[in-house]
Parts: structure tokens; C-alpha cells; sequence
């Protein structure tokens, strides 16, 4: 096992790490595989913490987490403990209950399970999770507990030579349990340790093996190609990116690589890394990695809004100074001295530190955040949000996430006909409103639902989950829909109703939206073809209703906001703002909505449909508010509350009944 003093081409390696996560985060554009990242301190921290063991000629268990604890702890702490005051202060009772859970994940080691319950690293629901980016010190430590132990145990009862072997093995069988994993519908590829454990145990494998490059010219080639690997991963890659697995392999093995060519000295690679400012970078690069995403999730949580590129890069100036100012006055100074004579003592202290964490969190679990907190006028704003599919009837409240379900609103009075609304969640809060007013005059109104899947026809989609992306049971779905239409014999109206510009990039930005449209060949449409798909799909979708001799509704989208303004008509509340000061400019990109309107109009001027536009109800000049007559109208970012519902009923009964055939 190789030994070797400080190397500062790795402090710089940690640099272009710990850059391309804060950029991504920032959301710069260029930096949207910034995540990566991650996957670099991954094999670093393999690599040394293989090498620090096998420095240590009298190996002790407990004096070994004692230095990891005294690594890690004193930074996490101090920013748990201003993270939880800034909580206590921004957030409202259902955000701490959120945090809480969070903190106490993190006081017990296990904040990667929690994300792993919890969050998409790539969803806008992350930003509202401060103590998300944890996750990865979750790995870390899972994976500290269980190495040495294992390390000791091959030592002692296996040959010096089987080691190499036995950790590329268990690699070879991580990576292809990440490859398996990332094809499903789930977190667990992402946020576990199996999955992970790989990418540390590159670090592991290259502290063990004692190579080097022959000569300066090779290390230097060695070295600059794997840079160009994590580059590439860096720009390359996004959040369609089905990640780990394989595609994890370019950024590790190009770390690997930069660390290997680092053991002969004097190559370009690492003299570049080793520049002063890239060392630099790198030393405060644990304590950047801890306050930045705090700074740029209180910023979220308190402005009610996702920061721009230009705000986010002013937080992370902000958080250079404050990691400057942990790495100098808190991490260097406990782990250059020691406080208690013995290592045991020191490791016990420094646990024991995370139990009122743990506890903490705990409480505020149980408390559901102290609703005492705020006046109730505040929680009444969070009952208001309740989605508007409380209001369906049961068959359609457990409904399971793209799974098709056919589901009535019964006539009330003598039946006239049936109303069909086919579409993805937003045809559901639309059903119930309709359904009221449609009831009452004798049509039964069925939801033809599944969720994440526009009513659209002969054309492929692809929905984003943890597992890599995803379409086929929508496509299923809307394929059976022209049979299951023809079986309604007093079918009257076919309503198309859908979070259309979800599918649809802007000309103006780069897409990384995490549901689009493919090709033949399955690759992501582009801009322009995905706007051709979508009027195919959508044309098709209309000739399948109107071959039922049924008349055809098309209801656009309503206004989408960047974030669920529910905590922000609370907060006002609580700090008595208007409502006004929630209104927000729409989400959806101009070019999409002119599109979206453009396509449906066309259709509607050919006397094939007719179209609602609910979105100029509640917007002018793209600004659109959130709020009517005192009720909070959405429960998140784009789907209507029970009151949202409540008051488009009567504004949508005059353009279906005009729809409905005479």
C-alpha cells in the first residue's frame, strides 16, 4: 500500500470539484452535469482515507473515526446550528416539520436515507430541502464504518495480494448494482451507499496498487485526459442524465486518473492543479460544499422564488468568505489539536455533539414543526392548499401515478349524455369543476386520467424518473383511448385538458426539462421538433374524440409558477404583506405559451375544436397572481387547489356548455 506526503494536486482536483457542484447548483449555464462533481470527492476520499490507513503502522478502530469525526464534525455542526436558528426564523410549520426530519436524519448518520425517502436531487422540491446536499456526507460515513472493518478482516485472513482483487470485485459489483438501479423508479441508485460504493472504492483500488506513469509525458497525457473525461461529464451531462450506473464511469475514472498521474511528479496536470488558487479553492472546499446550498435554499425559501443565475452566484461569493472563515477558525483548529488525553474520549465527545441534533429534530418532527408558532390564520392558508382531487370521487383519490383509470361524476338530474376528460392530473382538478356544473343538467362527466401523460397520440414521450426516463405506459394509455371513447354510446363531449408545455423546450434556453419528446431514433427532440410532435400528437388525439361523433374541448394550460406560492400567501399572511406581493411572472417560458396557443388556436379556427384559455383569468402582462377574493387558488406551482377549483367552476360553464351539442 503506497504512502506519500501532502499532495497539492489533489487540493486542486477538489477545486474543480467542489466549482462544478456550487455551478451546477447556481444552475450556470455549461455546468449542468456540474453534480459529477460528487463523484470526484468520492474517489478522492477512497484514495486517502485507504492511504491514511495504510500509513498507520499501529491501525486503531478508534482512533481512526476519532480522526474522521474530528475531519468532519466541527464544520457540520457549526453550520447545523445556524442553519437551524435561520429555520426557526424563515420557514413556517410545515417547511420545519420538513427540516426537522432532515436535521434528525443527519444527527444519526443516515441523511442519504432521508433524500432517498424524500427528493429528486433534480426536482424544484429540492431547493426547499437545506440540508439535502448532506446526502453525499451520508455515503461517506456509511462507507467509513464498514471499509476498515472489512480492510482489517482481509489483512488478517487473506493474503496482501488478494486485496486488489477482492476491492476491484466488489467495484465491479457495485457499479453493476448502480447500473441496474438507475433504470428504476427510484432514488436508490443515487443516494445509497451499494450503488455508491463503487466510486469510493476506485480511490480505495488506486491507494492500494502501487503504479505510476513512466515519465512526465505520459503522466501529464494521463492526467490531462482525465480532466477532459470530468470536463466532459461537467458539460455534457444534465438532469436527463440516467445517473449513476455507467454513465458515472467518465468522471470517476477520469479522477482516478488525475490521481494516479499526480505520483510522478512534475507533470503538467498537476502543476497546473497545484496553482495556489486551485489549492486554495480545495482547502475550503468541505466547508464551501457545507454552506452553500443552506445559503441558496433559505434564499428560496424566504424569497418564494428559485434564484436567478445572477443571484445565486452572489450567494455563492457570499459562502466563500463564511467556508473561508470555517476552514480557518473551525476545521484547522480542531483537527490540529487535541482536547482530551484520550483518542476514545475525544470520539465519544464528538458523537455525542450530534445527539441534540438528532433529538432537536425529533421534537420538531413530533411538534409538526410548532404550529404555535404563527397565528392559525397562517395554517389556514395550508388547508386552502389542499389539492383540488379531494373533490373527486374515491376511485379517482388513490389513484396511482401513471396507471389509467375511467372514473365518473354521476348525473344528478335526467341523463342528457356522458362528458369524457381525458388528460394528466390537471384534467382532474378540471373534472371536479366541470363535474359541477354539469352534473346538475343530467351529464355523468368520466376522468380518463393518467398522470404525467398529455392526451396525445402516435408520438413517443419520455418522462424523467430516478430510474432514467420513462414514457411507455402513458403512450399505452392514450393508445387505448380511442376504443375505450367509442364503447361510451351517449358520449356528448371528449374535454382534452393537460400541463402541456411540460413536453415543450423554449428556443431560448437549454433544455433540461425532465420530460420531452423523442425521435425515431429515441434520442430528445429538439426545440422545433418537439413543437412538429406535439401538434401530431395533439391532431391525433382530436380525430380519435371526433370520431365518436363527439364534440371537442381543449382546455390550455393555467399559469405555472416557479415555486407553490402556498408558503408564500402565508408568509404575507404572517408578516402582513398583500397577496398582491405573491403575484409572479409565469414559469412557462413566452415562446412555449405562444406556441401551445398558436397550435390550439389553428385547430379551434378550423372548426375542429373548441379552446379555453384559463390562464388569462388570472394573468396580465405574464403576471399572473395566485390568489382570489382571499382563497389561495393552487396547491403547488401548477396544479388548482379545492377553492382553485372551486372558482374556475362557473367560469368554465359557460364555454363547455356552449361546447355541448345541441
Amino acid at each position: 500500500m503506497t504512502t506519500k506526503s501532502y499532495r497539492p494536486d489533489i487540493d486542486g482536483l477538489r477545486a474543480i470539484a467542489i466549482a462544478a457542484v456550487v455551478l451546477c447548483h447556481a444552475r450556470m449555464p455549461g455546468f449542468t452535469g456540474g453534480y459529477v462533481g460528487v463523484d470526484v470527492f468520492f474517489v478522492i476520499s477512497g484514495f486517502l482515507i485507504t492511504r491514511l490507513i495504510g500509513e498507520d503502522e499501529a491501525f486503531s478502530f478508534i482512533r481512526f473515526y476519532e480522526r474522521r469525526a474530528r475531519r468532519l464534525l466541527p464544520a457540520l455542526l457549526a453550520m447545523l446550528t445556524v442553519a437551524t436558528i435561520a429555520a426557526w426564523v424563515i420557514l413556517l410549520p410545515r417547511e420545519m416539520e420538513f427540516y426537522a426530519r432532515e436535521l434528525a436524519a443527519t444527527g444519526l448518520l443516515v441523511p442519504n436515507v432521508f433524500a432517498w425517502k424524500s427528493s429528486g436531487y433534480f426536482g424544484p422540491e429540492a431547493l426547499d430541502l437545506p440540508l439535502l446536499h448532506l446526502w453525499s456526507l451520508g455515503v461517506e460515513e456509511q462507507f467509513y464504518l464498514v471499509f476498515p472493518l472489512v480492510l482489517w478482516l482481509i489483512n488478517r485472513y487473506l493474503p496482501v495480494r488478494a486485496l486488489p482483487w477482492l476491492i476491484a470485485a466488489a467495484a465491479l459489483v457495485s457499479l453493476g448494482l448502480a447500473e441496474i438501479l438507475v433504470r428504476r423508479p427510484s432514488t436508490a441508485a443515487f443516494y445509497l451507499l451499494p450503488p455508491r460504493a463503487w466510486e469510493l472504492l476506485i480511490g480505495c483500488l488506486l491507494a492500494v496498487v502501487d503504479t505510476r506513469p513512466t515519465g512526465r509525458r505520459t503522466a501529464t497525457a494521463v492526467a490531462l485526459i482525465g480532466l477532459a473525461m470530468i470536463g466532459y461529464a461537467i458539460y455534457e451531462f444534465d438532469a436527463g442524465t440516467a445517473f449513476p450506473g455507467f454513465a458515472a464511469i467518465p468522471p470517476v475514472l477520469g479522477a482516478a486518473m488525475v490521481i494516479w498521474a499526480g505520483r510522478t511528479e512534475g507533470n503538467a496536470g498537476s502543476r497546473i492543479l497545484a496553482l495556489p488558487p486551485l489549492v486554495g479553492l480545495g482547502l475550503i472546499s468541505y466547508s464551501l460544499y457545507l454552506w452553500h446550498w443552506p445559503l441558496l435554499s433559505f434564499f428560496g425559501l424566504r424569497s418564494d422564488s428559485t434564484p436567478t443565475v445572477l443571484q445565486a452566484l452572489v450567494i455563492v461569493i457570499v459562502a466563500l468568505p463564511i467556508s473561508y472563515i470555517s476552514w480557518r477558525w473551525i476545521e484547522c483548529p480542531v483537527r490540529r489539536r487535541t482536547f482530551a488525553a484520550r483518542p476514545a474520549r475525544r470520539l465519544t465527545v464528538a458523537l455525542a455533539a450530534l445527539v441534540p441534533f438528532a433529538a432537536g429534530g425529533i421534537v420538531l418532527t413530533l411538534a409538526h414543526g410548532f404550529p404555535q408558532r404563527v397565528d392559525p390564520r397562517v395554517l389556514q392558508v395550508n388547508a386552502d392548499g389542499q389539492f383540488a382531487s379531494a373533490l373527486l370521487p374515491p376511485c379517482v383519490r388513490g389513484i396511482v401515478p401513471s396507471q389509467p383509470t375511467m372514473c365518473g361524476h354521476v348525473a344528478t338530474s335526467a341523463k342528457r349524455g356522458t362528458v369524457v376528460i381525458w388528460g394528466d392530473s390537471h384534467a382532474e382538478h378540471f373534472s371536479a369543476a366541470i363535474a359541477s356544473q354539469l352534473n346538475p343538467l343530467g351529464y355523468t362527466v368520466v376522468l380518463a386520467s393518467v398522470r404525467s401523460c398529455p392526451p396525445l397520440i402516435g408520438v413517443s414521450l419520455a418522462i424523467l424518473t430516478a430510474g432514467g426516463p420513462v414514457g411507455r405506459k402513458c403512450m399505452k394509455a392514450n393508445a387505448a383511448m380511442p376504443a375505450k371513447m367509442a364503447s361510451i354510446a351517449d358520449l356528448r363531449l371528449v374535454i382534452l385538458a393537460a400541463r402541456w408545455t411540460a413536453f415543450i423546450p423554449s428556443r431560448r434556453a437549454d433544455d433540461t426539462s425532465d420530460r420531452w419528446f423523442t425521435t425515431r431514433e429515441g434520442k430528445r427532440a429538439s426545440a422545433d421538433e418537439a413543437r412538429r410532435l406535439f401538434a401530431i400528437g395533439l391532431g391525433a388525439a382530436v380525430q380519435a374524440a371526433r370520431s365518436t361523433g363527439a364534440h371537442v374541448l381543449l382546455i390550455d394550460q393555467l399559469p405555472e409558477f416557479t415555486r407553490s406560492p402556498r408558503n408564500c400567501v402565508a408568509r404575507a399572511l404572517r408578516d402582513e404583506l398583500p397577496a398582491a406581493s405573491c403575484d409572479r411572472p409565469e414559469a412557462v417560458a413566452p415562446d412555449v405559451r405562444k406556441d401551445i396557443v398558436k397550435i390550439m388556436d389553428a385547430r379551434a379556427a378550423s372548426g375542429q375544436v373548441t379552446v379555453i384559455h384559463p390562464a388569462r383569468t388570472l394573468c396580465r402582462a405574464r403576471t399572473c397572481s395566485p390568489v382570489r377574493n382571499g382563497h389561495l387558488l393552487f396547491r403547488d406551482a401548477h396544479h388548482l387547489s379545492v377553492e382553485g377549483a372551486r372558482f374556475y367552476a362557473p367560469i368554465l360553464r359557460g364555454p363547455v356548455a356552449a361546447a355541448l351539442p345541441r
